[in-house]
């Protein structure tokens, strides 16, 4: 009699410990403002945590959705069961119409200089401009100048676009940055003359 009711414990042990957190830990791959439902088979009490709410969202529904290209993990907790999984969360590129300017606040001249692989298409003692295409080309992308402060340190970048491709920069912009009215590190203004702006208030 023993015997019976020690094998029904340890079946009952064993179904208990299988239950709980299944989950498709699968990289999941979206792209800006583009949602995905996590897919689990088990577990009632869960709770979704973002690492980087810039990159990706979650909601405690588990419907995650893309903000920002990036990558970062998305943490789902079994209260009830104890157990944790995370997914790998990848926002990708739709949009490629400009490239992208060196955004390093903490950067002098003479490094923005170094870490550009294009000429300089002119320079003067505040700023330096890189020439990146042409209008009557068609080009998207026409010029990125970086302004420096009196210590030569970074406080201004300013893309001039096409005026023509404008619907597509900003698609491209909202990939990335989010838009706002003042000094940020990833937050941009748009100017008056086809051009956009990062770190200095209108």
């Amino acid at each position: 009699m023993k015997k019976i009711l020690s094998i029904i414990l340890v079946c009952i042990s064993a179904l208990s410990c299988s239950k709980g957190l299944d989950i498709d830990t699968t990289e999941i791959m979206l792209y800006s403002q583009e949602e995905y439902r996590i897919k689990h088979y088990y577990g009632t009490d869960l709770l979704y945590f973002t690492d980087n709410p810039y990159i990706a969202t979650v909601n405690q529904n588990g419907v995650i959705t893309g903000l920002h290209i990036g990558e970062t993990n998305i943490t789902i907790r079994d209260t009830e069961f104890k157990r944790s999984h995370n997914i790998k969360v990848t926002v990708m590129s739709k949009y490629n119409e400009v490239s992208d300017p060196i955004i390093d606040w903490d950067a002098y001249k003479g490094e923005i200089k170094s870490r550009n692989t294009i000429p300089i298409s002119k320079e003067d003692e505040t700023s330096v401009s890189y020439l990146y295409g042409n209008l009557n080309n068609g080009d998207t992308h026409i010029e990125t100048t970086y302004h420096f402060d009196s210590d030569n340190k970074l406080e201004k970048i300013r893309v001039v676009y096409n005026s023509a491709k404008q619907s597509s920069v900003i698609k491209h912009l909202s990939e990335r940055y989010e838009f706002y009215e003042n000094y940020d590190d990833h937050k941009y203004q748009l100017g008056n003359n086809y051009e956009y702006i990062f770190g200095d208030k209108l």
